[in-house]
C-alpha cells in the first residue's frame, strides 16, 4: 500500500487549508478514494513528492444546472 496526501486548497488564496492521509494499492485507486472525499473547492493528490492529480471542483463546473441559472442571471 502506498500513502497518499489529498491537500484542499483555499478557492481565493491558493493555500492549503487542510489534508487528509490514506493509503491505497495504486493512483487508479487513490484517485477513486479521493474523489469520494472532495468538496466544492480545488483540492491536489500527492503520493510523497509527486503531484498525481489536480481536481478544480468548482461548483459551476460540476452542476449543470447551477451553471444554467448563472448564466441566466448574468
Amino acid at each position: 500500500m502506498t500513502s497518499y496526501r489529498l491537500y484542499f486548497m483555499n478557492r481565493k488564496s491558493g493555500h492549503i487549508d487542510r489534508f487528509e492521509e490514506f493509503e491505497a494499492s495504486n493512483d487508479l485507486r487513490a484517485r477513486e478514494a479521493a474523489a469520494l472525499r472532495l468538496g466544492d473547492g480545488p483540492a491536489e493528490l500527492w503520493t510523497g513528492h509527486r503531484k498525481v492529480e489536480r481536481f478544480a471542483n468548482d461548483i459551476a463546473f460540476r452542476s449543470p444546472l447551477i451553471s444554467a441559472e448563472t448564466t441566466r442571471a448574468a
